[in-house]
């Protein structure tokens, strides 16, 4: 769908204003839907398949994704 980034990029800081607009644009620029970033308490990293890379320094919280 070609509208899908500007539709995303919309909607993403809608529900998540805090969101790190840097990340969000990687992520809404994943070359296909088997890539995947994963952000949980204490790290963050992108997947293909089954190889993960971390991404230095984000976790959920300070990737603007969670409050808690």
């Amino acid at each position: 769908m070609p509208e899908a980034p500007s539709r995303l990029r919309s909607w993403i800081p809608r529900y998540a204003p805090a969101v790190d607009r840097s990340l969000m644009e990687q992520w809404i620029k994943l070359p296909t839907n088997s890539h995947m970033m994963y952000f949980y308490r204490d790290h963050a990293e992108v997947c293909d398949g089954r190889e993960c890379v971390p991404i230095p320094a984000r976790n959920a919280r300070n990737a603007g994704l969670s409050t808690n």
